[in-house]
């Protein structure tokens, strides 16, 4: 999880990093242009975190899951 974690904050500031040479280097006039790519990019980095977070809760309830089964299994055959 946290390796992921990580990642997904290394993507973002890359994300970010992208998006504000983009603005640095826009021409004049840009701006409603520039200001689409900031709110695009912020809402896919959101969406992106909050993905990685369901999945890794998921992740985590099917692991416990797959643990009690496999403790009661493993009580029953005794």
């Amino acid at each position: 999880m946290e390796a992921t974690q990580e990642h997904l904050e290394k993507s973002q500031r890359n994300a970010q990093a992208l998006v504000d040479s983009f603005a640095s280097n826009a021409p004049a006039g840009s701006e409603v242009v520039v200001n689409a790519w900031k709110t695009a990019i912020d809402a896919a980095t959101r969406k992106s975190a909050q993905q990685v977070v369901e999945a890794a809760q998921n992740d985590a309830v099917a692991t416990q899951t797959a643990t009690r089964a496999t403790s009661r299994t493993a009580s029953a055959k005794k």
